[in-house]
C-alpha cells in the first residue's frame, strides 16, 4: 500500500473516531446576552461563523476529501485494465496516485464539499434530529436531492 493511501485511511478512520467520540452531541447555542447591543449581535454571528467554518475544514478535509480520494482510488483499481492510464476530466491519469493530485482534490474538492455542507446544515438544522441521526439524515437529504444533478465524486 503506497504511503498516500495510508494517510487517506488514517484520516477517514480519524474522522470516524471523532464522530464516534462526538457524535451523540448537541448542537446547543450560546446564551442570549443580557443587552442585545451591536457589539453582542456581532459576537453571536462571529461564534456561528467559527463553528461553521471550523465544523466545515474538519468534515471537508476527513470525510470528503479523503473519503472521497479513497473512493476515487477504489473506482480506478476496480475499473479494469482498460481504463487504466487513461486521462480523466481533470486531465489526471487513472490509476496513478500522486501526492499533489491528492492535496488538489482534498483541498478544492474536500473543503468545498465541507463548507457547502456546513451552510446547508446550519440552514436545516431545526428540522434536522440532533447527533448522528441528523448527519445521517442531511446526509440522505443531500444525496437524494444533489446525487443525480451533481457528481458525487
Amino acid at each position: 500500500m503506497r504511503p498516500v493511501v495510508v494517510v487517506w485511511v488514517a484520516l477517514l478512520v480519524l474522522g470516524v473516531a471523532l464522530v464516534v467520540r462526538w457524535g451523540h452531541l448537541r448542537f446547543e447555542t450560546p446564551p442570549p446576552p443580557e443587552q442585545v447591543t451591536f457589539a453582542e449581535q456581532a459576537k453571536r454571528v462571529v461564534w456561528y461563523l467559527d463553528v461553521l467554518t471550523i465544523g466545515a475544514v474538519v468534515a471537508g478535509l476527513l470525510a470528503a476529501g479523503a473519503g472521497g480520494r479513497l473512493a476515487m482510488r477504489l473506482l480506478a483499481v476496480t475499473a479494469g485494465d482498460g481504463a487504466q492510464g487513461r486521462i480523466t476530466e481533470a486531465d489526471e491519469v487513472v490509476g496513478k496516485i500522486t501526492v499533489g493530485g491528492s492535496i488538489a482534490f482534498i483541498v478544492f474538492g474536500g473543503l468545498f464539499a465541507g463548507l457547502v455542507g456546513a451552510v446547508i446544515y446550519m440552514l436545516l438544522r431545526k428540522w434536522l434530529p440532533s447527533g448522528r441521526l441528523g448527519a445521517l439524515a442531511l446526509a440522505a437529504l443531500l444525496l437524494g436531492t444533489l446525487g443525480s444533478r451533481v457528481e458525487p465524486l
